[in-house]
């Protein structure tokens, strides 16, 4: 009987994975596009002129993507550069998220009998991890990097949490090279180490510090990390000063990008949304340091932490871009924005559901308010998984159309190809996309693979 119920369960948590996979299946193109251009041009130098270490860890904008750079090469040469493959890899990295939330909320329902709510919440999860409204992401192999940092971060807290609570050096040690990797994916990967910072600051405030060794090991992997990340920085010219719209428009970028998860294609729903969030986070920091159970939440603070140090980076470097506000609501950004969800769910779901502790009338509040929270959020995350269907298919016309100019690049107007890539001008968008016609690589692919079929 258990082990038909374990089989049942994992049945059910397969569905969200499904349901990912059924978008890149649906909506996926093999189709090169904006940034990938990049990826090609330099793949055809290091074909010409080999490897260089210092390219693979070159910016690309402000991002230094080694190891995105390492896995889209490497995939891009053996596949022809078939972005699908990329796509499904983006899967795998989120599938990796996925299972760390589902560990925890096991762990965490190991000793209730009836576990009412755990398949619920961990289907929730799942189906937050997988959700439609990241299509770019998953629709558009160049933003592997984004999901490698999605799943070295939820790597890095799990394993930190498994570290602090077991006092297992070999789990801190995994904690740092998930950290490591995450900064070796995108400047959003930094903020693993100021999560670190923000969760012993909470344990101490809880009077459950970390152990004396691990912090040290914590703060000398992350200075070296940010040290070799930033050495040679420049800021890319093209992008707005930072904080350029103001310091009330930052803020309003912050609040739009939380609340990106739980509200419509409206800037101002979004920013109230988000505020809704922020306010519930306060809630329940303040609960678990009162009740010193930080240390039992280390990875669901450290995501909604990590969620929200992303969000306030894109304030400050992106609130002065032309769209303004609503450029918060991005489906490139909802990624970070879910892991405050996710994280706040998983808080919710060990005190509020599990637990039930007893509480003074004038802490109530504060739990039915996070339980709204979570029950209007949750509404809106399976909202979504339909909503978006529209623009991801959107998406997928779009990538379409952009391999008929593809194919056709010699007699396409400079405006048409404008809308493939970032080209300079039309004698660079010739040479990039011959590149693609030399090797054979994406589009062009099937469609020697049709000529050569044809010969005689």
């Amino acid at each position: 009987m258990r082990l038909t119920k374990r089989m049942a369960l994992a049945g059910l948590l397969a569905l969200p994975v499904l349901w990912g996979g059924m978008l890149v299946g649906l909506f996926g193109v093999n189709q090169v596009y904006w940034d990938e251009w990049r990826m090609i041009e330099e793949l055809k130098i290091f074909r010409d002129s080999g490897v260089s270490l210092a390219a693979l860890y070159s910016q690309h904008n402000e991002h230094r993507i080694f190891l995105p750079r390492i896995v889209l090469m490497a995939t891009g040469t053996k596949s022809g550069y078939n972005t699908i493959i990329h796509m499904c890899l983006g899967q795998l990295l989120v599938l990796v998220a996925y299972a760390c939330q589902v560990r925890f909320v096991l762990r965490l329902s190991q000793n209730d009998p009836r576990r009412r709510w755990t398949t619920g919440v961990l289907l929730l999860a799942g189906f937050s991890c997988y959700n439609t409204m990241q299509y770019e992401n998953f629709l558009w192999g160049f933003q592997i990097g984004f999901l490698m940092v999605l799943a070295f971060a939820s790597l890095a807290f799990y394993h930190m949490d498994l570290a602090v609570r077991e006092g297992r050096p070999g789990h801190l040690v995994l904690a740092l090279l998930a950290g490591i990797g995450a900064s070796l994916s995108s400047l959003h990967g930094l903020f693993v180490w100021p999560v670190f910072g923000a969760q012993w600051s909470l344990a101490r405030l809880s009077k459950a510090p970390f152990p004396v060794p691990y912090s040290l090991s914590v703060l000398a992997v992350a200075v070296a990390s940010c040290a070799a990340y930033f050495m040679g920085y420049q800021k890319p010219d093209y992008h707005p000063d930072y904080l350029e719209g103001g310091a009330g428009r930052a803020v309003a970028y912050f609040f739009a990008t939380v609340g990106s998860t739980g509200a419509a294609r409206f800037a101002g729903w979004a920013v109230v949304t988000g505020v809704l969030i922020f306010a519930a986070s306060l809630v329940l920091c303040l609960h678990l340091v009162r009740t010193r159970r930080v240390r039992a939440y280390l990875f669901p603070i450290g995501l909604v932490l990590f969620g929200y140090a992303v969000a306030a980076s894109l304030a400050i470097g992106r609130a002065g871009l032309k769209a303004g506000v609503a450029g918060a609501m991005t489906s490139r950004y909802s990624t970070y924005s879910i892991l405050i969800f996710a994280g706040i769910l998983l808080i919710v779901y060990g005190e509020y559901l599990l637990r039930a502790p007893a509480s003074a009338a004038g802490q109530e509040w504060g739990r039915k308010y996070c339980l709204a929270v979570v029950a209007l959020l949750a509404c809106f995350v399976l909202i979504k998984n339909v909503a978006y269907l529209h623009p991801a298919r959107k998406w997928r016309e779009d990538r379409e159309a952009g391999i008929a100019i593809t194919r056709n690049y010699r007699s396409a107007t400079w405006e048409q190809l404008q809308k493939v890539g970032p080209f300079a001008n039309g004698a660079h968008a010739i040479e990039s996309i011959g590149i693609l016609e030399e090797f054979g690589w994406g589009p062009f692919s099937k469609s020697i693979a049709v000529a050569e079929a044809a010969e005689p």
